[in-house]
């Protein structure tokens, strides 16, 4: 997975969608915009590339996930 290990913005649609949504915000690797307009998006992506913290988990949780490949 080349892109494990970064922020994740997800817009949650139908069935499992919002499960994994809450999964992504909750563990802190990235954000879930229900509602989306510009300034959601917007919010959204800039805690993506800002926030050092949800970026550290991010990072971790793919570092993880390549341990079991």
């Amino acid at each position: 997975l080349p892109i494990a290990g970064l922020p994740t913005i997800i817009k949650p649609w139908f069935g499992d969608q919002h499960f994994y949504a809450d999964r992504v915000a909750t563990l802190g690797i990235g954000s879930a915009v229900r509602n989306i307009t510009v300034e959601n998006l917007a919010a959204a992506i800039i805690t993506a590339v800002t926030d050092e913290k949800q970026i550290a988990r991010a990072r971790l949780a793919g570092e993880n996930i390549r341990k079991v490949r």
